[in-house]
């Protein structure tokens, strides 16, 4: 939530502050959710929301742009991510874990709380891990008919293209009546069974490129040895050969990794 006397909506939507955070948030979660090491992390934690919540402040602070900190307390009540634009602006990031719309409801309550100008924004970022009834797009399709029900109006951003993950809505703040702009990010965070086996294979795949990666550094340091022209040429062409499987072994590696990584909707 950008707290400042903001004259119009629109003028939100061309502050620059503002179009940098919701881009960075979005490529975060994205990343995030892409990455098998962050989702295994994730899932041991319980699925913790502060984790998510540390990850994303951590990300903003990386950026030297804005100062960013987690589970701060804010008015009445915690912050999950509080970002520090200038001395009299913050913005405000809430993450909740969603098993229905009373989630949605809670946090987006939340949100309210901490609105105190006539113009105001902020993010809500929804984590499904996977316990949830309903399958990915199912919920994606629940929070369209939450807009809806809230007489929310999807806004589009210029030179800011959002998956249907994400969404930018003006909806009447029930307080003031009057317009704020909020962000409802929904991120696919499951970590399962199936995860768990890539993860194995790419971890045998990885132990098998450092053996052999030890076994060539061995190899070439027994070089000098081989003192008969012919025996030489013939270490040589092994070691080529060896090489080769390394790099073989490597792609094979990279390639994988890469694939799971990019996890499909559901």
């Amino acid at each position: 939530m950008i707290e400042t006397k903001i004259s119009s909506i629109s003028s939100i939507l061309d502050d620059e502050n503002y179009l940098y955070i919701i881009k960075i948030l979005d490529k975060c979660m994205t990343n995030f959710e892409q990455n098998l090491l962050f989702l295994k992390k994730y899932s041991s934690t319980n699925f913790d929301e502060n984790y998510i919540s540390a990850h994303i402040a951590s990300i903003f602070n990386n950026l030297d742009k804005f100062k960013a900190t987690n589970e701060t307390l804010k008015r009445h009540g915690k912050v999950d991510v509080l970002i520090s634009l200038n001395k009299n602006e913050d913005y405000i990031i809430e993450c909740k874990n969603f098993c229905g719309l009373h989630d949605l409801d809670f946090v987006y309550k939340q949100l309210l709380s901490r609105v105190y100008y006539r113009y105001s924004c902020g993010s809500i970022v929804l984590l499904v891990n996977g316990k949830q009834p309903n399958t990915f797009k199912k919920i994606l399709k629940e929070i369209n008919n939450w807009v809806l029900v809230h007489k929310g109006e999807k806004i589009k951003i210029k030179n800011f293209k959002c998956n249907e993950n994400f969404f930018v809505i003006k909806i009447k703040n029930p307080k003031t009546d009057f317009d704020m702009l909020i962000n409802i990010a929904c991120y696919d965070l499951e970590y399962n069974v199936n995860h768990a086996k890539k993860d194995k294979d790419i971890d045998d795949l990885y132990k098998e490129i450092e053996k052999n990666s030890k076994n060539f550094i061995g190899s070439l340091n027994n070089l000098s040895k081989k003192y008969n022209n012919k025996l030489l040429i013939e270490y040589i062409i092994d070691l080529q050969k060896e090489f080769n499987n390394i790099t073989n072994l490597f792609n094979e590696y990279y390639s994988k990794n890469q694939k799971n990584n990019k996890k499909e909707k559901k």
